[in-house]
C-alpha cells in the first residue's frame, strides 16, 4: 500500500492549486503538500453559511473556522479522499452519474501516469485513504513526464495536459447504470504546440474551442463534429496574455 504521512489533523491547506464542486455540493480540494499531493473532500460546502460580518470573515484564515449553527467544526473540516505523490487535473466522471471523479496522478511503485476513477463518496474507512478503490481510466507514460491539468466535454472526451501539447482521448467502452460505472478510455490524437510553457488549465467552450492557458500565453483549438476529431482547417491561435 502507499503508506504515507497525510497531514489530516493540519487546520489549514498548504497549497490548494484546483477546486471542483461535485453534483452532490462536496467540494473538492487538490493540495500540493510539498511532500506529497491531497485530494480534500468538504462535504455539502454550499450548506455552510456565510460569516456575519467582513471582520469575522477576515479571521476565519484556517479550515477551523468552517462551521456552522447546528454542526460542530470538527463535523465541517475537509478529510482527505486520496493522495499519491503528484496530482494534475481532476473533473466529473461522465459515466457516473455524479458519484466518481476522475483525478491524474503517478503511480507512487511505478511510477506510471495516469487518470484513475476515484469515488466521490468513501464508503470504508475515512482515516485511511489508501484502500483499493480507484480505477485505472488511461495510463499515458508515455506522453508526460508528469500527471498535468485534464479537461472533460459533454461527450465524455478527455483533454490531457502533456509534455508539447494536449492529448485527446476518448471513451472505448462504458457500461451506465444507477450503482456502477466502468469505462476506459484510448489516446485518439494530440495537439502539438510549439513552446516551452508548462500548460496549467484546460476547459472547453460552449464555441467547441478547447481553450489551454500556458504560463504566459493562451492557445485555442477548435474540436467540433465527433468529440475527437480536430478541424484540420484551423490552427492553434496564441494570445499573449
Amino acid at each position: 500500500n502507499n503508506k504515507t504521512t497525510v497531514p489530516t489533523n493540519s487546520s489549514r491547506l498548504t497549497q490548494p492549486f484546483r477546486l471542483l464542486m461535485t453534483p452532490g455540493k462536496d467540494l473538492l480540494i487538490m493540495d500540493d503538500c510539498k511532500t506529497e499531493y491531497v485530494l480534500w473532500r468538504l462535504p455539502k460546502a454550499t450548506d455552510i453559511p456565510p460569516l456575519p460580518s467582513l471582520a469575522v470573515s477576515r479571521q476565519a484564515h484556517s479550515w477551523t473556522h468552517i462551521q456552522n449553527n447546528t454542526e460542530s467544526n470538527n463535523s465541517r473540516l475537509p478529510h482527505v479522499l486520496f493522495h499519491s505523490p503528484a496530482m494534475g487535473g481532476m473533473a466529473v466522471d461522465p459515466f457516473s452519474f455524479g458519484q466518481r471523479i476522475l483525478v491524474t496522478t503517478k503511480d507512487p511503485q511505478t511510477g506510471a501516469v495516469m487518470v484513475v476513477s476515484l469515488p466521490v463518496i468513501d464508503d470504508q474507512d475515512d482515516d485511511d485513504p489508501d484502500h483499493e478503490n480507484s480505477r485505472l481510466i488511461l495510463d499515458y507514460t508515455q506522453h508526460a513526464t508528469a500527471p498535468g491539468a485534464m479537461e472533460v466535454d459533454n461527450h465524455g472526451t478527455l483533454y490531457l495536459a502533456v509534455d508539447g501539447g494536449v492529448l485527446i482521448a476518448a471513451p472505448k467502452t462504458h457500461s451506465k447504470t444507477a450503482s456502477s460505472s466502468s469505462s476506459t478510455w484510448q489516446i485518439m490524437a494530440k495537439i502539438v504546440i510549439q513552446t516551452n510553457e508548462r500548460i496549467v488549465d484546460l476547459t472547453v467552450g460552449s464555441d467547441r474551442f478547447l481553450y489551454i492557458a500556458m504560463e504566459r500565453k493562451l492557445a485555442r483549438v477548435r474540436v467540433q463534429g465527433s468529440p475527437w476529431t480536430l478541424d484540420k482547417q484551423d490552427r492553434s491561435r496564441f494570445l499573449a496574455l
